[in-house]
């Protein structure tokens, strides 16, 4: 229980509710075990930028990150590889994390915010996929 001194302020370091917001937070195993996914953090990256964006949207920039990084074409069936992962995988993952809401019947993704740690590791995790140019 947090007590007070005469002035009013916490002689405790960590009041009850402090407490429940720790316990509402996401753990941070689970933030990270996502976050070790590629396709979650550029997920993260797209819905960041964009607010709202639908399962197509996100499928052909996934699809074009993809391209790119194994440098070759993406078929059909490697568009809907990474259609089916977001929408059986990274989007239920995200949002049982609380970051983003997908409404699978619009097949729309709404990003609902994050902790500051968690934009701070995207900054770093992928920041050379993003600021490479042309080659």
């Amino acid at each position: 229980m947090k007590e007070c001194d005469r002035e009013g302020t916490s002689t405790q370091p960590i009041s009850r509710q402090r407490l429940a917001t720790l316990e509402r937070e996401a753990p941070l195993d689970e933030i990270s075990m996502a976050l070790a996914d590629a396709r979650v953090r550029y997920t993260l990256h797209y819905v960041d930028e964009e607010g709202t964006a639908t399962l197509e949207a996100l499928t052909d920039f996934l699809t074009g990150i993809d391209a790119s990084k194994s440098r070759s074409v993406h078929t059909s069936t490697d568009w809907e590889h990474i259609r089916t992962s977001l929408h059986h995988d990274v989007l239920p993952r995200l949002e049982a994390l609380g970051f983003v809401v997908y409404e699978g019947a619009t097949e729309t993704v709404i990003a609902t915010g994050w902790p500051e740690a968690v934009t701070r590791a995207l900054q770093v995790a992928d920041t050379p996929l993003f600021e490479s140019g042309p080659e």
